[in-house]
């Protein structure tokens, strides 16, 4: 198996795993789903990743190991420094409608959330940039990878309790 399959399948499954562990931990800390903020957080990565590859097409071509390496290092540091921040902010949703300082809390943590879709955004997007001979492939191997990580994140959870 070529090293680039295994890659983008990986950061693929990673993402989706990420996305749905994220709306599961949100639905249990908040006692509601945020599915439609988790959504928009990852579609928001891929939109900015998609720009930042418009921008700088040169850059991402003269850097595609160096940004597919540190991407995928900064999304793995990412996850557990934006849980272990996003515990410790006094961000209550139930006080949304009462307290205007809620939002501020709200903010920082969709933000915090949001770092690492587009970390990892970034690297998948430098595959799409890099092999554009074979669209079919890449986008292949990023939906079986996608697919992948949804049903690793429902067995993960089903033997680990997110709790």
């Amino acid at each position: 198996m070529s090293s680039w399959i295994l890659t983008l399948f990986t950061a693929s499954a990673a993402l989706l795993l990420y996305e749905i562990l994220l709306m599961r931990i949100l639905a249990i800390e908040s006692w509601s789903h945020f599915a439609y903020m988790v959504v928009s957080l990852s579609m928001l990565g891929l939109g900015f990743s998609g720009v930042m590859l418009g921008l700088f097409p040169g850059f991402f071509r003269r850097n595609r190991n160096r940004v597919i390496l540190w991407g995928g290092f900064i999304f793995s540091a990412l996850l557990p420094a934006a849980f272990y921040i996003n515990r410790r902010l006094p961000l209550n949703y139930l006080y949304l409608v009462w307290d205007p300082r809620q939002f501020l809390w709200l903010t920082l943590s969709y933000f915090l959330y949001g770092l690492p879709f587009l970390a990892l955004s970034l690297v998948l997007a430098v595959f799409f940039l890099e092999l554009p001979g074979t669209p079919g492939k890449v986008y292949a191997v990023n939906l079986l990878g996608s697919g992948a990580g949804i049903a690793a994140g429902i067995g993960v959870m089903r033997f680990i309790p997110p709790e």
